[in-house]
């Protein structure tokens, strides 16, 4: 099966205000490297994922396989076709509290993923998966990078999996256990730049640490931010980990218009509003409007159902919740539950970062806190 290679973007930001930026043919974004997956079914035997769920700009289906308890293999490479770089890949669970990561990718990005549960032990969960590769697309920003060496005190990762669409130098710096700073050269980005952008951040390697961001600075040079780390119980720890930038360029029609800066962070490939309402502790609800896809696709089993897009959550902020998608449904809207927990695992408000992304048609991406009221 193979779909359009343009997205719409949605980027969520900072508090309640809202940049709207009404869909136009210009305002597509036509990153054909991005490819996805959603594992909804962990313990099924090995199999191409149905094509509502999937997005593969390699080429052909993309393939599952459980290797164990909490450990997978996805497979965007099945066709043949030679990828170009690196890439960088993201991962969040779904559905539940679990703490799902990157172990490893190779060059034909065969991704595998573990998941663990709330003590750090390996446990089945449902998962989504993102892969990432260059170039970006017009006046859009992209970055990604790995970061693969957690006690080391300042360095530039690796060029073959670390990408800046403005040709700029990539840092990290550790800054004490668990702590790192992150240095994105984007001279020339600003002025090409609608709003703060978003960050995913994903931890790397076989352990249960898991890693976030504690915010960022969406304008002037360099782009920064800062990643916080932990072990299973929610101690700082050293961990490798993978980031992604992403940040809508003014090509797309010009149409966008910033009331405050507290737009920066919220970003809409749509003419639809960003509504967000919590509706429990640690749960969220986020409506994205005229941001989703009705068109009906036939899967590998011939059933047929609507687009589904895909989603990718990072919690924010200075403490050690992590945050999943808990569900989500397109039609005309797409609305999303993100639901966040401590690091026992039990149900905690946190803010968090959010991108949405469906082929063909829209993407978009929010940076917000939570509501911090009663249930």
């Amino acid at each position: 099966m193979s779909l359009p290679i343009k997205l719409r973007i949605s980027l969520v930001g900072l508090t309640g205000f809202i940049l709207l930026v009404p869909f136009t043919a210009a305002a597509d974004m036509a990153m054909g490297n991005i490819s996805f997956a959603w594992v909804y079914q962990p313990t099924l035997a090995p199999a191409s994922l149905p094509g509502q769920y999937f997005h593969n700009t390699l080429g052909g289906t993309v393939r599952f396989l459980r290797r164990s308890e909490g450990i997978y293999e996805v497979s965007f490479g099945s066709s043949g076709k030679s990828a170009t770089g690196g890439g960088n890949v993201q991962v969040t669970s779904y559905f539940s509290g679990h703490n799902c990561k990157v172990e490893s990718w190779s060059p034909t990005f065969k991704v595998v993923v573990r998941c663990f549960n709330a003590e750090g032990a390996a446990e089945d969960s449902h998962f989504l998966v993102l892969v990432s590769r260059p170039p970006a697309h017009g006046r859009d920003f992209l970055a990604y990078l790995w970061a693969n060496e957690p006690t080391a005190s300042r360095y530039i990762p690796q060029p073959a999996y670390s990408y800046n669409s403005t040709g700029g130098r990539i840092s990290v710096a550790r800054r004490r256990a668990g702590v790192y700073g992150v240095e994105i050269d984007a001279r020339g980005a600003d002025a090409a730049a609608i709003g703060g952008g978003n960050v995913q951040v994903t931890a790397y390697g076989p352990g249960a640490e898991y890693c976030k961001s504690n915010g960022w600075i969406g304008h002037g040079t360099p782009y920064a931010f800062t990643v916080l780390c932990f072990d299973a119980s929610g101690r700082p720890a050293d961990s490798r980990f993978t980031a992604l930038v992403l940040r809508p360029g003014d090509d797309r029609g010009k149409t966008g218009l910033i009331a405050s800066h507290d737009d920066f962070y919220r970003y809409s490939g749509s003419n639809g509003p960003i509504k967000i309402a919590r509706t429990g502790t640690g749960v969220q609800r986020v409506i994205l409007g005229n941001l989703g896809d009705r068109r009906v696709l036939t899967d590998a089993w011939g059933r047929a159902g609507p687009i589904a897009g895909h989603i990718q959550v990072s919690a924010t902020g200075s403490g050690a919740e992590r945050c999943s998608v808990r569900e989500w449904g397109t039609g005309r809207d797409t609305d999303i539950k993100v639901s966040c927990f401590d690091a026992a695992g039990n149900a905690a408000d946190s803010d968090f970062s959010l991108l949405a992304l469906f082929p063909g048609s829209s993407t978009a991406g929010i940076r917000m806190p939570s509501y911090k009221g009663k249930d």
